[in-house]
């Protein structure tokens, strides 16, 4: 599977049943997103799994992850990710990590 490439109608019609999963998984995040974009949140939860799967990696660094719904749903799997992002927990200017309160 090539990882740098485009979605397409396709793909969204290959990940519709991990689409229908994720908004059991995390509806209020789910509800939030553009419809058509959620293929790209599937394709790497997919991704994630088939590398979780293969034991290449035993927790995840998402960066980025203000209401990630690929995140949320590693979660709920039970996956250790360490979710940062501006919003949440660090600033970028400084590089600084912290803990909300």
């Amino acid at each position: 599977m090539t990882l740098n490439r485009l979605l397409t109608d396709v793909d969204r019609e290959y990940y519709k049943k991990l689409i229908e999963k994720m908004f059991d998984l995390c509806p209020e995040t789910m509800a939030k997103k553009i419809d058509r974009a959620n293929v790209q949140q599937a394709f790497m939860l997919d991704v994630i799994g088939k590398e979780l799967e293969l034991g290449n990696s035993s927790s995840i660094l998402c960066v980025g992850s203000f209401e990630d719904t690929a995140s949320e749903c590693l979660g709920v799997f039970g996956v250790p990710v360490v979710n940062i992002d501006s919003s949440l927990n660090i600033q970028i200017a400084t590089g600084s990590y912290f803990r909300p309160q």
